[in-house]
């Protein structure tokens, strides 16, 4: 989820009509938001909002869906020496728990204990992310090489 603030009323409408249309797959969910009390837009002075226009950026706004390769952040520690739960992200809301396994199996995974999907709490909505726990650390980690990787 994310909150996107746009420069006028015409490019919000614009947005909010692009509802249901898909991303990587995925069925956009847009709505308005109201703003909070005291918002002032646009913020001044603020290095989290350069001007919409620089002339150092590329401002195409072509749309265009490149091919360029995706950085992941690092994996995080592992929290104690127990830990046998992963959390899973950025999967498509078609995803079935058997492509789960696949993809764990792939890396010697096998022995998944149980999993846990995210879901919004008013539709009931699958949020594209949960958590998968293994039988013992050794196979979380097993599972942890995995990080970065494609599962379609």
């Amino acid at each position: 989820s994310c909150f996107v603030e746009v420069n006028n009323c015409q490019t919000a409408k614009a947005a909010v009509y692009m509802d249901g249309q898909k991303l990587l797959s995925r069925p956009l969910k847009i709505r308005y938001a109201p703003a909070r009390d005291g918002d002032v837009w646009p913020p001044e002075n603020s290095p989290a909002f350069p001007p919409l226009f620089d002339s150092k950026r590329d401002n195409t706004n072509s749309g265009e869906i490149t091919n360029k390769k995706v950085e992941f952040e690092p994996m995080r520690e592992i929290p104690n020496e127990f830990c046998a739960k992963l959390y899973v992200t950025n999967l498509q809301f078609e995803t079935s728990e058997d492509e789960i396994v696949d993809f764990f199996a792939k890396a010697g995974a096998t022995e998944i204990k149980s999993m846990r999907w995210l879901e919004d709490i008013h539709t009931g909505m699958f949020k594209g992310s949960g958590y998968v726990t293994f039988s013992c650390t050794e196979q979380a980690t097993l599972a942890a090489k995995m990080h970065g990787k494609y599962l379609k």
